[in-house]
């Protein structure tokens, strides 16, 4: 739904406009906690639209942005400008965890999404905030999943744990 397939040599794909633009790849292991702060650090806007441009860093989309602020304790409407080192630590190493989780599941089929095989994925049912909205929390820290719009997305988080400070 979300995406485009480019076949070619490799050189001939990174550059096409569309490939060449894109931020780093988060799951890569030059990925530093400090070239993500430096990335962000240069964005104004809140945290869950911000982690969704592909521009900034490629390959997080809105279930996987609602699940990583999720355990981070972070509100989605943080904004960047205002996050603190330890807030950029937890976005960061759930950024890696969220991701893992989900490939190793092969990814989110609430929707319409199947792998390559025709199959579902099965991160639906893993998903702590993503579509929980009106559910309790698994952290059970007495919140409830709430449902907001972030830059024309649904946006799903506790209010408990991740408050706008």
């Amino acid at each position: 739904r979300f995406g485009k397939v480019f076949l070619g040599d490799t050189e001939e794909v990174e550059n096409i406009n569309e490939i060449g633009k894109l931020g780093p790849e988060p799951l890569d292991s030059r990925f530093t906690l400090g070239q993500f702060k430096e990335i962000i650090k240069k964005k104004k806007g809140v945290i869950k639209k911000i982690l969704m441009d592909p521009f900034v860093i490629a390959g997080i989309g809105n279930i996987y942005a609602d699940e990583i602020l999720w355990y981070a304790k972070v509100s989605p409407l943080r904004k960047t400008e205002e996050l603190v080192d330890k807030e950029f630590g937890a976005i960061f190493k759930n950024i890696g965890f969220v991701l893992k989780k989900a490939i190793a599941a092969k990814g989110d089929s609430q929707q319409d999404y199947r792998t390559i095989e025709g199959k579902f994925g099965t991160y639906q049912n893993m998903e702590r905030a993503y579509q929980r909205t009106g559910e309790k929390c698994a952290k059970k820290d007495g919140g409830i999943i709430e449902r907001i719009v972030v830059g024309q997305r649904s946006t799903h988080f506790c209010p408990k744990h991740q408050k706008l400070k």
